[in-house]
């Protein structure tokens, strides 16, 4: 009766584990927002997790952050703000500065494993002195009848209360268990996480002890084998045929039935099996698996069909992640220190690569559309990348009935001046 309890009860565990009815489970109501401990460390260990949020702290960098104002419909951008030189400088743990791209890499993989994403603003009265980058399982939000109060942060010190002045609180979409979080993209592929692990762990079992799993048992009837014995026979197996032994023969003095148990990997397709995950766990991270090697991208992958899907994932997933971050930023941060609506926190996209035409299109396709009168020369100009100067506002058919008239005008004073002689 005991050990069918201690069944029901992991059982139970298990389905809170596995995403069932989470109202008090270990997925809400702790300071480690959707993901507890149990549930982050097998998504932490996952080498296809670890491969998508390393490709996404390497692009989400590639454009700096600019301070756009809009002036008269036309977009002015600066680099040089107090905000963005705190952005560039943000603190760790203690008074340790480090780079703009450690606060970013931070936010990146906190909205990852979490959903949820922090950093301290920290302040002298009504100064901002700093922004400092905070692990997500270490802060819990506060709330009381449908209000925010503030944020819970804990140190080694003990806990501290933050006014939501004081936090910059970035979230992925909203937690229909709690409003005021965002939600981790891994919730939904937790059972493929923990696939993939179990079948690391398998594989990493058979390379260190390469024998199918058998039960041996005595061939000659009444004969019986005591623990002893057993523990003796399981011993000479191993260090006969397994780990620097594997492919050895292990020959016993007594007569012996071997019968193998389980599965062979060939026989559990463990191929297959792999590339569900490999699939399901970049798809939640929005990335195309050629992009951060996986098997199940690398079987059709070519030069042509990765750039595409290097573009696909810029503009699917990059650049709403950019504007999330930079939205964020600015409603929190920036209207702190700049109350004008016309004045936001934006990266610029213009040096992300990817988003860029090829250079050869932009020069054809400006040709064509200044040869068709479609733009002004001071347009083709700036299309290509050159500086305008005013009297490049014409169209190619009058610069070229202009061109016509000078020449015609150069021939006939070269004319007159023949006729003079």
């Amino acid at each position: 009766m005991r050990i069918w309890k201690r069944l029901r009860n992991f059982a139970a565990k298990a389905f809170n584990w596995l995403g069932g009815d989470s109202s008090n489970g270990p997925w809400y109501g702790s300071r480690y927002g959707t993901f507890d401990n149990y549930n982050r460390r097998h998504a932490e260990v996952n080498s296809a997790v670890a491969a998508c949020i390393l490709w996404l702290c390497r692009a989400i960098v590639e454009p700096p952050v600019a301070i756009v104002e809009d002036v008269g419909g036309k977009e002015e951008k600066s680099f040089d703000h107090d905000i963005i030189a705190l952005l560039r400088t943000p603190r760790m743990q203690g008074n340790q500065k480090v780079s703009g791209r450690r606060l970013m890499y931070g936010i990146v993989y906190s909205l990852s494993m979490d959903g949820n994403a922090y950093a301290h603003i920290e302040r002298n009265s009504s100064r901002i002195l700093g922004i400092r980058y905070l692990n997500h399982a270490n802060v819990e939000v506060k709330a009381k009848d449908g209000e925010l109060e503030g944020y819970w942060v804990w140190t080694q010190s003990g806990r501290e209360f933050v006014p939501p002045d004081d936090m910059l609180h970035i979230a992925t979409g909203i937690d229909p268990q709690n409003e005021f979080l965002g939600v981790s993209p891994l919730k939904s592929v937790l059972r493929e996480v923990m696939t993939d692990n179990q079948i690391a762990d398998y594989s990493n079992g058979l390379l260190k002890h390469p024998i199918i799993s058998m039960v041996v048992s005595p061939a000659e009837p009444g004969v019986d084998i005591d623990d002893d014995q057993a523990e003796i026979i399981m011993k000479a197996f191993s260090a006969k045929a397994a780990g620097k032994n594997a492919g050895g023969i292990a020959m016993p003095n007594i007569p012996l039935n071997i019968n193998k148990v389980g599965y062979s990997p060939e026989e559990m397709a463990l191929d297959k099996l792999t590339k569900r995950p490999e699939t399901r766990i970049p798809a939640v991270f929005g990335i195309a698996p050629i992009l951060i090697g996986l098997q199940a991208g690398l079987e059709r992958s070519t030069m042509s069909n990765y750039k595409e899907a290097r573009e696909a994932t810029t503009e699917q997933t990059l650049v709403p992640l950019w504007s999330q971050i930079a939205d964020d930023m600015t409603a929190q941060l920036l209207r702190q220190v700049e109350p004008r609506e016309s004045i936001t926190l934006q990266f610029d996209l213009s040096k992300v690569r990817s988003l860029q035409e090829d250079q050869n299109e932009v020069w054809k396709r400006a040709t064509e559309a200044f040869r068709n009168d479609a733009i002004t020369r001071s347009e083709f100009k700036e299309m290509i990348g050159l500086d305008s100067l005013p009297e490049d506002e014409v169209y190619s058919s009058q610069a070229r009935l202009e061109t016509s008239l000078r020449l015609t005008a150069a021939m006939s004073a070269g004319n007159r001046g023949q006729e003079d002689a």
